[in-house]
């Protein structure tokens, strides 16, 4: 049963990991004073919080303090790596480089939302596309690596481009 409850709270804040993500796109520049203090995370009628302090600590000291804390143990030491790699990660649509702490730190209002079903139903449709997308990729591959194995060019028989052709033409 333990086994089974971790891998569900994994799931969760990998949920929670890949709606961070969608903060991105979202930035505008507002003045500090309207940067979002708090994430809530819902779930049908579950509703969790962190604060975005919390995440900030963690992304820049790796400090996990009493409100991270609260899901840090219920995920392993590779998702919560995984967790400070994305918040710290930088996309360079910004001169210094957009964060997701930069995002939320410029939010304009004092929390964010995020609906955990519908970024469920996102993901999935992502992932299909995203197999979708490599399954394309690998067909092109193979298509290519046939065609050029099949085809053996006699290059000793192609004109010869540094002398002139047979063509002449005047400035």
């Amino acid at each position: 049963m333990v086994a089974r409850s971790t891998s569900k709270n994994s799931t969760w804040l990998g949920l929670v990991l890949s709606s961070l993500g969608w903060l991105l796109p979202n930035a505008v520049m507002t003045p500090s004073s309207l940067a979002a203090e708090r994430i809530y995370f819902s779930y049908g009628a579950i509703e969790r919080t962190i604060s975005v302090a919390s995440l900030e600590a963690y992304a820049k000291e790796g400090k996990i303090d009493d409100d991270l804390a609260t899901y840090a143990e219920y995920v392993s030491p590779q998702r919560l790596i995984q967790l400070q790699r994305v918040l710290q990660a930088r996309a360079a649509a910004d001169r210094d480089g957009l964060s997701l702490l930069s995002v939320l730190e410029k939010f304009p209002t004092r929390s964010v939302r995020i609906d955990l079903g519908r970024s469920l139903e996102i993901m999935e449709r992502l992932e299909i596309l995203i197999a979708q997308t490599r399954e394309a990729i690998a067909l092109v591959s193979n298509e290519s690596a046939a065609a050029t194995s099949q085809s053996q060019v006699n290059f000793s028989q192609l004109p010869d481009l540094r002398l002139p052709g047979r063509f002449s033409w005047n400035k």
